[in-house]
């Protein structure tokens, strides 16, 4: 009978990104003491960062374009537009390396010699806002939405700021020209949604949460003032549905112009695909750790970032090449054996994936998810013997490890040792007493473990009928089916069956091959099982 595995998820074990490998770069370029002055008294004079903090390399990029401001600088007839991108491209350094105040006056000094470019005061905007300065961020914005006015960045994140700082009616004005601009302009319609929650508008935050998740499903940091809303509503069930969905992705929009700041630091955009990584954004990690990790070849963090980012997506092959590098760089990291061994297994590949999860283990012995994978790749290898110990020290481990308890039990079935395998179930279910997996299972092994006088087929009838009542699945009336085909019922077991067949999704083809394979040996009194 083919019946549906009980397995733990194929988890890859990420952690946050660890300090960036220090670079072998040339030492930083010699430069003059003091702060970059042009001749010009209308431009800011521009105070270099003392760099600490900053890797070698980090700190050369920093340094070269300093000096090409100065050269550009002592440079007779240099024109304005050359000027205000050489402080605009050096502001963009200093951004994206985390020195606001060493930004600012670059961004500034862009702004003045070439008023008409947008790029320049909405970057400083950015820029003094993460520096606290946020009545200036706010000037700087109404300067860049002058020059652009229905830009759609600029203008939530006007929103956004305003609204940081208590003031609703601009900030409501500012979501609205959004909406104007783009109606299905997500985090505008969140904006709104927000100040209506704070006024007490509930049917309009409703409303405006509603139309955000619409135009994106995915952003499920929305669903809890969703259901905050609709608790104070008095609408019970949907209160308790969207707190249920809730989650870590913000309502987003394309941001060109930031994002091209944040990608020329790699550690911050690695930090970013991270995020979006744990938030549950496979697609835009991988875009994200993908750079990280050309700019990073030799940390084996954004490595595993990336690997994970890459499973997610279902690109294994992309995975392993990540995870066999991070291996290369960091091997006494267990989690790097872990998470190449797990997608090895991902790929069918057990016999390789045996000796990286060993290797884990011997690196972290009390590794219980190491444990259990490689646990169920000796399983699937058919060495069952072999795999019962590291199933054994899993449940030590982590006593309430439901899919190790039921591997355990069905390798003890497999060799005949069907009173241990029904123990082992029990005592699973005096610690998760609601656990259907192993209410299921035991019905299967009361029905068809028949050596060690286990069988106990009116019980196993019970427990499945109740399983079924309570989640009425293919799975649980393909179990049923086959209790009723071990104690000879081969007219019930077959209507189950088909009933196991109706419950499908259409799309599981391969459950409904195994389904039907089965169907037809009821439907000829046979009883065709293998644990």
């Amino acid at each position: 009978m083919r019946r549906w595995a009980v397995a733990g998820a194929v988890a890859v074990i990420t952690a946050a990104c660890g300090p960036r490998q220090a670079e072998k770069a040339a030492p930083a370029p010699a430069h003059p003491p003091g702060p970059i002055q042009a001749p010009d008294g209308a431009l800011l004079p521009v105070v270099r960062p003392p760099g600490v903090g900053l890797d070698a390399g980090s700190l050369q990029r920093i340094r070269r374009r300093e000096l090409y401001l100065e050269g550009l600088i002592s440079t007779r007839g240099s024109g304005a537009p050359a000027l205000a991108a050489a402080y605009g491209e050096l502001g963009k350094v200093y951004h994206a390396f985390g020195l606001p105040e060493s930004a600012i006056p670059c961004y500034a000094n862009a702004a003045r010699l070439q008023p008409s470019s947008f790029e320049w005061p909405y970057l400083l905007a950015r820029t003094l806002w993460r520096a606290d300065r946020g009545d200036e961020a706010i000037a700087a914005l109404g300067q860049a939405l002058a020059i652009q006015p229905q830009d759609l960045p600029a203008l939530v994140f006007l929103g956004d700021v305003q609204r940081a700082m208590g003031r609703v009616g601009p900030a409501r004005e500012a979501y609205e020209r959004a909406i104007a601009v783009s109606p299905s302009c997500a985090p505008a319609l969140y904006g709104l949604g927000e100040i209506a929650a704070v006024e007490g508008n509930l049917r309009r935050a409703v409303e405006m949460f509603e139309a955000a998740l619409r135009v994106q499903p995915e952003a499920s940091r929305v669903h809890y003032p969703l259901s905050l809303a609709y608790g104070r509503l008095g609408n019970t069930a949907q209160a308790q549905r969207h707190l249920g969905l809730r989650g870590d992705v913000d309502a987003a929009m394309a941001d060109p112009l930031y994002d091209a700041v944040l990608r020329l630091n790699p550690v911050t955009y690695a930090r970013r695909g991270q995020d979006a990584l744990q938030a549950g954004n496979a697609a835009l990690a991988v875009e994200l750790l993908r750079p990280a990790a050309e700019a990073l070849p030799e940390d084996p963090e954004v490595r595993m970032h990336l690997g994970a980012a890459l499973a997610r997506s279902g690109d294994f092959e992309g995975a392993l090449e990540q995870y066999r590098n991070a291996v290369r760089l960091q091997p006494t990291n267990p989690r790097a054996h872990y998470n190449l061994g797990t997608t090895l297994t991902s790929l069918g590949r057990d016999d390789e994936a045996v000796v990286s999860l060993r290797r884990a283990i011997e690196l972290h012995p009390e590794f219980p998810q190491a444990l259990f994978n490689l646990g169920q790749a000796m399983r699937r290898l058919d060495r069952h013997a072999e795999a019962l110990p590291f199933l054994d020290q899993t449940l030590k481990l982590s006593p309430t490890h439901e899919p190790a308890r039921l591997a355990r039990a069905r390798i003890l079935a497999r060799l005949g040792r069907c009173r241990e395998a029904v123990a082992g179930v029990e005592e699973g279910l005096t610690i998760l007493p609601r656990s259907r997996p192993f209410k299921g299972f035991l019905a299967q092994l009361l029905a068809g473990c028949t050596t060690d006088r286990a069988a106990d087929p009116a019980r196993a009838l019970q427990l499945a009928e109740q399983v079924f009542r309570e989640e009425g699945t293919a799975e649980n009336a393909a179990t049923l089916a086959f209790v009723h085909a071990a104690r000879g019922e081969w007219a019930e077991a077959a209507r189950w069956q088909r009933r196991a067949l109706q419950l499908l999704p259409e799309d599981d083809q391969a459950h409904e091959d195994a389904l039907t394979a089965q169907l037809q040996a009821y439907e000829a009194r046979q009883l065709k099982f293998e644990w």
